[in-house]
């Protein structure tokens, strides 16, 4: 069940006497349906009769003001005549909502609020979610209604989606069906939509690799910049889907995730890897056209044993509370991006109702008019601060303090206007004062407002009297973190005194015109800047009332700097003392590598001295001193940069890497590590490396690579250390270990396995050597440098041998190759060996070779040596006998080894064409029933 819109009606009722009957406003469905729904085919009305805002004592009913109404997919199947078939199909399958009924009102998820109760299950003032009416009033019971927990500070409207049926569907289709591992290929279609976005942002928290498709081309830029998918193409304008698919997924699909259904899904099923899962959402091409589109590649289902199950959300409803668990700590760190459209107004639902079905939705996108004012707000949840300006009113939410314009007006939830009767409480600046002074005007007795106003009063009085005003940040959109730990922040602070190893140098004379504009927060500044700019500021009451309310003190922002960084730059000793009373890191390092206790040579831009000192603030240096912080030493490495400016965005910091004690440092070998609580891989360059230039190429080798290559058969580079000593460079980590010891272990591979993974290799060699604008030969090729991970998928690693071509003009020879020859690598072309011209072809014949092991089950020629190995393959032009037929191989599997190690390169195929021919060497297999008696289930 796939959720798009929100109608939002006006919420609660004015500051006065409330009303004890209200004649209520419905949707209406005139007639049953064929097709699309049409504005039409619906009506509003308005009762004729007064409906009393009470419920009868004894009928264990509810009385509701609806809040908001979510518009789905499904409710359009809901419309059509119950004996057309998905009609009736659709009503008896989901339980909670009945058929639509022409003359009464449509209905569908929605939050509302509890306006008078004679049910135990819910009292006055409290909010729920579940089906209702579309009207502005119902009176209903508790069934298959969920209570609201307003002490979870989140839009209400986030109940109409990320946290409940559209969520969900998400976890539901994506974790409880399709069972996902890391690093596998994930493809959703309709992505763009409510559910899309979380099923992909979910898949990628997972580690793998997503690609969406979308109706337009603003849809497809928000899954690729928004919500972090890997890939998106918009499939109107792809003439073949087929096509479009194996662009953007060349190695296959795992998981799809449909929500489309017709020629979408017949695309998708040939692009299916074996054993893929299908969770089938939805079909919203087919719910409204006369006659439904045929499945043309259902037979793929069976010869590549793909699990096809459709769902409902409810199907799943146990598992509600354990999503909550999964969701909300992701939703409250930031690691989520949800977008809502919400109309206004009942009155627009049948226009936002059909957009749904048109495509004019892009998930959930705010869209506020004239509110009215709800009676008593929900703590911490329904209220905000409005802030009148001459051309439009500006809108806070609770728990964040605002002084702009006149006046600082309480108001609802949601964004109010300027043409708003007073309401209950108002902060006004004091007459004939300059400075900020606020009193506040009391006309009612309601606890819950005399709290907030009291908050606000100290707030705002101590928050003027240092000239800064904290404000809460305008949006509630959850944006995705630039790092895995979550005291990171993914901006810059720059209001200040920079880092002693900045390259933008600011003089802290050059600051000081600036101040009488700074005194105050600037806008959209969220918990972590706020501390940094009182900071900054040297405003110990705001710190510390930051601190109190449970920001880290270690919060960092984008270039890793903690307000104790900012606060030693600008001499402030009372903060300094503060935030080391509360615990501060005393030796935390910003990206260029500084801490409070370093500064840059003015030679050789080393750490040497101190930033506090550096400013002048010697009090603030002493008191560092005391508390024991040290200047970091380091050496100068290699690849140090004169220009602080030429640090590279990869860079780590080697503080925040935590290699095992008991492991051991394997200097040149990847090493498991931990990177902010993240499992890693790290590999450590040797001491004696660095004095060795082709060492060190090698190192810059396979940084350039990893630091650019993105694939699902590459493995995933994290970032590198290369301005401290050791040099690192990290990497995720594979847990299953390389091929090299899974062939030792397993012998010789099942032809599925071997065939398997012979895709995974050539999936990621034709990313490599396709890559623009020149093409990478890897050159060392073997299976100690392919990888596996926990899901068993191949990756591809081992690129200190790499040579990034800069080719002819035939655009196929390498001229020159100045790498070190391994004479002992029984995988190398004859052309590395002998060292002549060479083209991509020579990583060919070590696939060859390797193809050759995993379907033999034995090394190359065994059991010679490796360099009598090499020497009879690149010396003497010998190749062994293949046996693969007489095992339960194919012979066109013989036909392509012979191949791809031919001593004549021109005979050598492609890794594209490779890729296609295994491809057809699996499909046959399956349909002739090549493997009955020797294929096992082997993933």
């Amino acid at each position: 069940m796939q959720e798009g819109l929100l109608v939002y009606h006006k919420k609660g009722v004015k500051l006065k006497k409330m009303e004890t009957t209200v004649r209520n406003k419905q949707v209406i469905l005139k007639h049953y349906i064929n097709g699309f729904p049409e504005e039409s085919d619906l009506m509003i009305v308005t009762a004729p009769d007064a409906m009393e805002l009470k419920v009868k004592p004894g009928s264990s009913t509810i009385l509701v003001k609806n809040l908001f109404l979510s518009c789905d997919p499904y409710m359009g199947t809901f419309m059509r005549e119950p004996d057309s078939g998905s009609s009736e199909v659709a009503v008896e399958t989901l339980s909670l909502l009945d058929a639509f009924i022409p003359g009464k009102p449509i209905a569908g998820v929605g939050v509302s609020e509890v306006i008078d109760s004679d049910d135990p299950c819910f009292a006055k003032g409290d909010f729920f979610w579940g089906i209702v009416d579309w009207e502005e009033y119902s009176t209903i019971n508790s069934f298959g209604r969920f209570k609201i927990d307003i002490s979870i500070n989140v839009p209400l409207s986030y109940y109409t989606g990320i946290l409940s049926v559209t969520g969900l569907t998400a976890y539901a289709g994506f974790f409880e069906i399709c069972s996902p591992e890391k690093g596998e290929t994930v493809f959703v279609s309709a992505a763009a939509g409510a559910v899309g976005q979380l099923v992909g942002q979910f898949a990628k928290l997972m580690g793998c690799y997503v690609v969406g498709s979308a109706g337009s081309k603003q849809k497809v830029d928000l899954l690729l910049n928004k919500f972090g998918f890997d890939d998106a193409f918009n499939y109107k304008e792809e003439p073949d889907l087929d096509a479009a698919l194996k662009r953007c997924l060349p190695q296959g699909i795992d998981i799809y995730f449909e929500n489309v259904g017709g020629k979408m899904l017949d695309s998708v099923l040939m692009n299916m890897k074996v054993h893929g899962r299908i969770a089938v959402c939805g079909m919203i091409s087919q719910y409204h056209i006369e006659t439904e589109e045929g499945i043309q590649n259902l037979p793929v289902v069976v010869y590549k044993r793909i699990k096809m199950q459709g769902f409902l959300a409810f199907d799943f409803i146990d598992r509600f509370p354990k999503y909550l668990e999964f969701v909300l700590p992701y939703i409250n760190e930031r690691k989520l991006v949800y977008v809502e459209d919400i109309v206004e107004g009942l009155e627009n639902g049948p226009a936002a109702l059909v957009g749904l079905f048109r495509g004019q939705n892009v998930g959930k996108q705010p869209e506020t008019t004239k509110t009215e004012i709800i009676q008593t707000p929900a703590p911490g949840m329904n209220g905000a601060i409005e802030v009148p300006r001459p051309d439009r009113a500006t809108v806070f939410e609770f728990g964040s303090v605002a002084a702009t314009g006149d006046r600082v007006t309480l108001a609802g939830y949601c964004p109010v206007s300027d043409d708003l009767e007073p309401c209950r409480w108002e902060i006004l600046p004091a007459d004939g004062k300059d400075a900020p002074q606020f009193r506040v005007k009391e006309d009612s007795t309601s606890p819950i407002m005399e709290n907030v106003a009291e908050q606000l009063k100290r707030g705002i009085s101590r928050q003027s009297s240092t000239g800064s005003v904290r404000r809460g940040t305008l949006s509630r959109q959850f944006t995705r973190q630039s790092s895995l730990d979550p005291r990171r922040n993914n901006m810059r602070f720059s209001f200040g005194r920079q880092s002693s190893l900045d390259p933008i140098r600011r003089s802290p004379e050059s600051l000081s015109s600036c101040q009488p504009q700074m005194m105050s927060v600037p806008e959209n500044l969220d918990s972590t800047m706020q501390l940094l700019f009182m900071a900054s500021k040297g405003d110990v009451d705001g710190v510390e009332e930051l601190l109190d309310e449970g920001v880290d003190v270690n919060s960092i922002d984008l270039d890793g700097r903690t307000a104790l960084h900012i606060a030693s730059c600008e001499g402030h000793y009372d903060v300094v003392r503060v935030l080391l009373s509360r615990r501060a890191n005393i030796d935390a390092r910003d990206r260029w590598g500084s801490t409070v206790c370093s500064s840059p040579s003015s030679q050789s831009g080393l750490l040497a001295a101190v930033d506090a000192k550096y400013y002048g603030n010697v009090e603030v240096f002493n008191l560092l001193k005391t508390r024991g912080a040290k200047p970091p030493k380091t050496r100068k490495t290699p690849m140090t940069v004169g220009n602080p400016k030429e640090v590279p965005e990869y860079e780590l910091n080697p503080l925040e890497l935590q290699v095992r004690k008991a492991d051991g440092i394997s200097k040149g070998t990847y090493q498991v590590a931990k990177w902010n609580g993240t499992r890693v891989s790290v590999k450590i360059s040797d001491k004696d490396s660095y004095s060795d230039p082709e060492r060190v190429n090698a190192f810059n080798h396979e940084l350039t690579v990893l630091a650019k290559a993105r694939h699902p058969n590459i493995v995933q580079f994290v970032g590198a250390v290369t301005q401290n000593l050791p040099m690192m460079i990290v990497v995720e980590h594979n847990p299953k270990g390389d091929l090299s010891e899974y062939l030792q272990k397993k012998g010789r591979l099942s032809p599925s396995k071997a065939l398997r993974f012979a895709l995974d290799i050539a999936r990621g060699m034709n990313y490599l050597h396709e890559c623009k604008p020149d093409p990478v030969i890897h050159c060392d090729l073997r299976p100690k440098n392919i990888l596996l991970d926990r899901g068993g998928q191949l990756k591809i690693s081992g690129f200190g041998l790499i040579k990034l071509s800069k080719v002819s003009e035939d655009n196929v020879k390498v001229v020159n190759h100045e790498a070190h020859i391994d004479k002992s690598n029984c995988y190398i072309a004859p052309e590395l060996y002998k060292n002549i011209i060479f083209d991509k072809s020579v990583d060919v014949h070590s696939f060859g070779v390797i193809l050759y092991e995993m379907t033999e089950g034995v090394s190359i020629f065994h059991p010679k040596s490796p360099e009598e190995v090499a020497e009879s393959i690149c010396m003497e032009g010998r190749r062994p006998t293949i046996k693969t037929k007489s095992k339960g191989y194919p012979s066109e599997l013989k036909e392509l080894i012979e191949e791809c190690w031919h001593p004549d390169t021109s005979v050598r195929p492609i890794f594209s064409e490779i890729i296609i021919r295994l491809d057809n060497i699996v499909a046959n297999c399956s349909k002739q029933g090549w493997w009955k008696d020797t294929f096992k289930f082997p993933w």
